[in-house]
């Protein structure tokens, strides 16, 4: 019979001591860095300067055209509450591949360099809870910029100078993702989506997320 309580006592201790993670586990608010990639995809998008550019290129009429790829790091922020998904995020990353088109220049030739891609985005979603994992979907919207270098090569001298111009659109993002629980206070989010708007067309993105603040964890 003791030896019956010893064991019912030490099983207890043992499910006490196993983590468990039910539907409350992401309720509160977390911090996430993580990385990302996936593909470009320029709809003939604008590419303007603030300065003013050489009278060469007064007329160049400058497009991003074309797909392309990207990777890059992101940080975001994230509430949850009651199964709704609210979030921040903004990611820097490096885009290749897309073909600088312009109107004729008599001549001239130019070329982009230096590009770097911003997105800031906020998102509104739903999870859900499925044998200790948190599926979900959200939009994201916000604003999507990419900025390059554009130097103009005169054929016998070279480049003879350079000028900033960038590339500003709204973001529209449908995601699906799927949380993973890792410790009482760290997990990873997986997700991937499309842009209906802006420069990016598929994006798969992973974060690692801690607690910053858990009512279920005090």
């Amino acid at each position: 019979m003791a030896s019956s309580a010893t064991l019912l006592t030490s099983e207890r201790a043992l499910a006490d001591e196993s983590p468990e993670y039910g539907e409350d586990f992401l309720d509160g608010f977390s911090e996430r860095l993580g990385m990302n990639g996936g593909t470009m995809l320029f709809r003939d998008a604008a590419v303007t300067s603030s300065k003013s550019p050489p009278p060469v290129l007064a007329d160049a009429d400058f497009r991003l055209h074309g797909g392309g790829s990207f990777v890059g790091g992101v940080i975001g922020f994230l509430w949850v509450t009651k199964g709704f998904r609210f979030s921040l995020d903004e990611s820097f990353y490096g885009p290749s591949g897309a073909a600088l088109v312009h109107n004729p220049l008599g001549g001239v030739g130019v070329s982009g360099s230096k590009a770097y891609g911003f997105e800031a985005s906020l998102g509104v979603g739903k999870q859900f809870y499925f044998e200790g994992f948190f599926p979900y979907v959200e939009v994201h919207g916000g604003l999507s910029l990419v900025a390059l270098q554009v130097s103009v090569d005169v054929p016998g001298l070279g480049s003879v100078g350079q000028n900033d111009y960038k590339s500003a659109r709204f973001l529209l993002a449908p995601r699906v993702g799927i949380v993973v629980p890792l410790a009482r206070a760290l997990y990873l989010d997986t997700s991937a989506g499309f842009a209906a708007l802006g420069h990016q067309g598929v994006m798969v993105q992973s974060m690692l997320g801690f607690f910053v603040f858990n009512p279920s964890r005090w």
